[in-house]
């Protein structure tokens, strides 16, 4: 078995629309190129995205919009530029508005620990929940990235058909 990553792309609902495996030294950015183009072929009239930090940049934006004419929003959690070390909270600006006070001294209480939800980020970490629920899927033992891959639409026809019938 070779270390993967796997590139989702869901409705708002957490339904799998695309999914991409690639190997580990593949960057988000490329790996998450072909997810949007087969999304955006099967959904012409999609016109926003919303992404993690990992896939930031300029060129990705870029792309997406003059490839795909997608509006890429990169969402990042709301500690991000926090550092917390030794109880302390050090924020990236010297002139902190009121809420991004109140959240440092929040993390510097629980020493920077601690699971926040993130507004639109959460419909995807809680569809690879789902995913990670079939033990198949927990460690990838396949051989070829293709079968990992079906695996991953195996294991969401059965999340839709229990939905659809429970």
């Amino acid at each position: 078995m070779k270390g993967r990553k796997r590139h989702i792309a869901t409705d708002t609902d957490g339904n799998l629309l695309a999914c991409r495996t690639t190997p580990a030294n593949e960057g988000e950015r490329e790996g998450m190129k072909p997810v949007l183009n087969i999304v955006k072929q099967n959904h012409a009239t999609l016109k926003k995205v919303y992404v993690d930090g990992g896939y930031s940049g300029e060129p990705f934006k870029v792309w997406g919009k003059t490839t795909l004419n997608l509006d890429v929003e990169v969402v990042l959690r709301q500690d991000a530029g926090v550092t917390v070390k030794d109880g302390i909270a050090t924020l990236a600006t010297s002139t902190p508005t009121p809420e991004e006070f109140t959240m440092a001294v929040s993390l510097a209480r629980t020493g920077g620990k601690g699971f926040k939800v993130v507004a639109k980020r959460w419909v995807v970490e809680r569809t690879f929940a789902w995913l990670l629920n079939f033990r198949r899927l927990k460690v990838d033992y396949e051989e070829r990235i293709d079968v990992s891959e079906g695996f991953v639409y195996l294991a969401m026809s059965c999340i839709l058909l229990t939905r659809l019938f429970a």
